[in-house]
């Protein structure tokens, strides 16, 4: 029989993975403020509509920027997903997928005001944005997993 003393010790539990975790109150205060957006650009001239969608546009890709410069695991690749698509913007393709986008707005939509689709526009390249960075999310999972093979 052995003593107590001389039992080896046990490894040590494995550290859980850092998530995105965020309350409730910070997604109703997120939902809120963009909301108050999307109804001060609807009454918005043109003009200032276009301003607005460029200074949202230059504050996301200043954060994606530091996120992929300072961030690190799954933040920084949620920052590679959505800065690609984020720049795709420029290219033949990504130009393509949200001219699509556009006009099928339009056909299903067509009565609405011209501000509107520049906002769907908006939301089609951020939900592409966030649907792509949890899409490098899971290939960087992926590839630590067997990073070994």
């Amino acid at each position: 029989m052995t003593s107590v003393e001389s039992l080896p010790e046990p490894p040590p539990l494995p550290q859980p993975r850092q998530t995105w975790q965020f309350s409730l109150r910070t997604m109703m205060i997120g939902m809120t403020a963009f909301a108050i957006l999307c109804g001060i650009a609807a009454v918005l001239p043109r003009e200032l509509s276009n301003l607005l969608i460029g200074l949202v546009w230059i504050m996301a890709a200043g954060w994606l920027t530091i996120g992929l410069v300072f961030a690190r695991g799954e933040k920084q690749a949620f920052c590679i997903g959505a800065a690609i698509v984020f720049t795709s913007m420029w290219t033949t393709l990504g130009g393509r997928f949200f001219s699509g986008a556009h006009d099928t707005f339009l056909l299903l939509f067509g009565g609405f005001t011209n501000r509107v689709p520049i906002w769907f526009d908006v939301l089609c390249l951020a939900a592409a944005s966030i649907a792509n960075g949890y899409l490098c999310i899971r290939a960087r999972r992926y590839f630590e997993r067997h990073a070994s093979d």
